[in-house]
């Protein structure tokens, strides 16, 4: 029975099989995917890119990329749509939400696993989601997987008990991957000891995310201790959703091609672009920007101390302006020059795009020293980055081992491969993870807490009708937790909207009527969508108990 995985990533995404071998040991294996128009190449991951033009059969990877080259017309190209995740709006031109463009990529990834994997209805899936989703992105992920399933009809049937649970953190399916490899192995060679409560910080740095997961491992109680299934993981915390990651390095790059080509080519300076224009050589620039970063990578993993190797970059092919081509010629790049164009990236610096800080915030949250974490694994296809690593072993120190998988860009993929796995053989098995935000609701003269994971009395809010109404309208955010003596104006500027949730009280309910509205996960629940229980005058007068699918 093939379990798959899936890691729907910014710019991405595999799709991996869980498989019993002959020794009965749990291994997975990657599906590949054409790396050229014509298939004569393989790769383990489709490109999070995609073509949709109106009115036409919408492509995906590398077809979607020779598509928007071919016509060279980049309205219709949609790339990096998961920060969009979760967001009230509509692509331009595409004229469709970032859950419909989702659905392009599962329903791509689904047919893949029906006809390369032998896929049946009958097996488990898993779908993996940053864990500092909120409700509204993995709401989100949910419609778009729905949406579908919907192409294959009577092929994969959608179950509200199967959604339930198809949902992971791409940390905690790195976490699998990683103590699973290292199960697989003899016990004298396991990096890894379950004998005691350790704690382990994963940290998942992708195209365009950075997430953090801090859990504690340990062997179950009367287990056999021989496999994933006999580890206890409980997740402790997570970090808030941080748009951080090997985009932001690109983009900083791309901003010197682009000022080298005006060097070379002043009259660029004064040149006038249609969003279109702009759009193309975004796209093209920031392909430049991360080819200069992977060359650079390997020219520092050769130099060791030599920070004055070099590369020779040239544009890979002329960006057209106005009919003529434009090209860089010749340009000598150090690893010194590229180190001091990130340099605010990968040295401490207090803000959330930055490499180190969001792991002091996490630490401090959770009232830890930097020697309370043995462990540190760095995974996402960002951590093959050399100097990452460095800064990362320089910021730990010799306490806490650095664990990087010889394949980081593939260890969520496979993970949720072994957990789909996990679930078949043990259909109650669930990781529940907590959530990274604290959830608001608007009131008359400001924000309340409706919900804090941390404290369990902020579950249950109580308030009074302001008018006479049948209706009773809840305006919700997420953000950051405080604590005193902060204040809720210490974190205004962190509140996502979430969407507003209408209620229907039955009847017309006089001004002072007391509501109580409680927000809460159901314990089975991964997709960490909350549901919301509402009641008149007393908790027991239910009037509502629904899942948060807000109208945003």
């Amino acid at each position: 029975m093939p379990d798959i995985g899936i890691d729907l990533g910014t710019t991405t995404t595999l799709l991996a099989s869980a498989y019993l071998d002959n020794s009965a040991q749990l291994n997975t294996r990657i599906a590949l995917f054409p790396a050229n128009i014509e298939g004569t190449l393989s790769t383990t991951a489709i490109r999070s890119v995609a073509y949709v033009e109106p009115g036409a059969p919408a492509l995906v990877g590398v077809e979607a990329e020779s598509k928007a080259k071919e016509t060279n017309d980049y309205r219709y190209f949609v790339r990096a749509i998961k920060r969009y995740m979760g967001r009230s709006v509509v692509i331009p031109h595409v004229k469709k939400s970032p859950s419909e463009i989702s659905a392009i990529y599962l329903s791509f990834i689904i047919r893949s696993a029906f006809q390369k994997i032998g896929f049946t209805n009958n097996d488990q899936i898993t779908i993996t989601v940053p864990a500092s989703f909120t409700a509204a992105q993995r709401a989100d992920t949910l419609n778009a997987l729905d949406i579908a399933a919907q192409e294959f009809a009577a092929q994969f049937v959608l179950t509200p008990e199967r959604k339930q649970n198809i949902l992971i953190s791409e940390p905690t399916a790195a976490l699998l991957s990683v103590i699973n490899d290292d199960l697989n192995k003899a016990p004298v060679s396991r990096r890894f000891s379950f004998d005691q409560p350790t704690k382990v910080l994963v940290y998942d740095i992708g195209g365009g995310t950075l997430d953090l997961t801090l859990a504690t491992i340990q062997w179950r109680p009367n287990s056999a201790k021989t496999s994933i299934a006999d580890i206890d993981i409980i997740i402790n915390d997570v970090t808030r959703y941080n748009q951080f990651g090997g985009e932001d390095f690109d983009v900083v790059v791309a901003h010197r091609v682009a000022q080298r080509l005006i060097e070379e080519n002043p009259e660029l300076g004064d040149r006038e672009l249609r969003d279109d224009n702009i759009m193309q050589y975004r796209v093209m620039l920031l392909e430049y920007a991360e080819q200069i970063k992977r060359d650079l990578n390997t020219k520092i993993i050769e130099a060791f101390d030599d920070s004055e190797k070099v590369i020779e970059f040239s544009t890979i092919e002329p960006i057209l302006i106005g009919g003529r081509p434009y090209s860089i010629l010749d340009w000598q790049i150090t690893i010194q020059d590229y180190l001091s164009w990130v340099h605010e990236y990968l040295t401490y610096q207090p803000q959330l795009k930055n490499c180190l800080h969001p792991i002091n915030l996490l630490l401090q949250r959770n009232k830890l020293q930097r020697n309370d974490v043995r462990y540190c694994i760095a995974v996402g296809g960002m951590s093959r980055f050399d100097p990452l690593q460095d800064a990362l072993r320089s910021f730990w120190g010799s306490h806490t081992q650095l664990m990087v998988p010889s394949n980081p860009d593939q260890v969520v993929a496979q993970g949720a491969a072994i957990y789909s796995h996990l679930k078949r053989v043990k259909p109650q098995f669930a990781i529940i993870e907590p959530t990274a935000d604290v959830f608001y609701v608007k009131i008359e003269h400001g924000f309340d807490i409706l919900y804090n994971q941390s404290n369990a009395s902020d579950s249950i809010y109580k308030a009074t009708t302001a008018q006479e109404s049948r209706y009773l309208e809840l305006h919700i955010f997420t953000g950051d937790g405080f604590t005193p003596p902060q204040t809720i104006r210490n974190v205004l500027h962190t509140l996502v909207p979430q969407g507003n949730l209408v209620i229907d009280m039955g009847s017309s309910q006089p001004v002072g009527t007391t509501v109580y509205i409680q927000l809460y996960f159901r314990s089975t629940d991964t997709s960490k969508v909350p549901f919301v229980k509402v009641s008149l005058n007393q908790m027991t007068n239910i009037i509502s108990d629904t899942p948060l699918r807000t109208n945003q």
